[in-house]
């Protein structure tokens, strides 16, 4: 069976995977359900060639109850996931709400999030610090950029320090991600992505 890239994401929506499309593409080489592409570069129009029994049950049957996710995107150990993926990608799946709890953040991150203009879901940041602290700032820009975007940027108490970023109510990421350069291109950060009933417990302890 042959489909376009495009199409594959469509179907990875509808299931409800919650895993970044370029690793399960990259899972499914290995396992040798999808023929190895010639090209590395992908586009919507890309054609993969699967040649398994069922699409949804092989994407299914790579879903673990939780994937190690790095920022350092150079020799990961196998089955890891990359931070940027997970980030750009995952939500892109959500149907009703991406939600993300950061310390810190600037101007680099947004661009991941344009795509998301088109999505009529609930999309918000809550940054704890005070709001004073970001006039006349980098962050200040940043936060019109996701604004622009449609995120609903509120700020919490100070003294927090975890991050945590909750996709629907079915996977949330959880580690030493910070919203900045660094984190996503120069740190060697580490986080977990999880999924199950420990994600809406975990939604509820950070909205209180």
């Amino acid at each position: 069976m042959e489909l376009n890239y495009k199409t594959f994401k469509e179907i990875v929506n509808r299931a409800e995977i919650f895993l970044p499309y370029s690793f399960l593409l990259r899972e499914l080489i290995a396992a040798k359900k999808i023929k190895k592409l010639s090209r590395f570069s992908l586009s919507d129009s890309t054609i993969l060639e699967y040649t398994g029994a069922s699409f949804v049950d092989d994407l299914k049957a790579i879903k673990k109850d939780y994937y190690v996710v790095s920022s350092f995107n150079e020799n990961l150990p196998e089955h890891w996931m990359r931070f940027n993926d997970v980030i750009s990608e995952v939500s892109m799946q959500c149907k009703k709400s991406i939600v993300f709890y950061i310390p810190y953040y600037d101007l680099s991150l947004p661009s991941y999030f344009v795509d998301l203009v088109s999505l009529s879901i609930k999309k918000k940041i809550t940054l704890y610090a005070p709001e004073k602290e970001y006039k006349n700032s980098e962050p200040e820009l940043a936060l019109k950029k996701f604004k622009e975007i449609g995120f609903e940027c509120v700020f919490a108490r100070g003294g927090e320090h975890a991050k945590v970023y909750l996709f629907d109510d079915k996977a949330a990421l959880v580690g030493s991600f910070n919203f900045t350069k660094n984190a996503a291109y120069k740190n060697r950060e580490l986080g977990v992505l999880l999924f199950g009933d420990e994600v809406k417990k975990l939604q509820s302890f950070m909205e209180q």
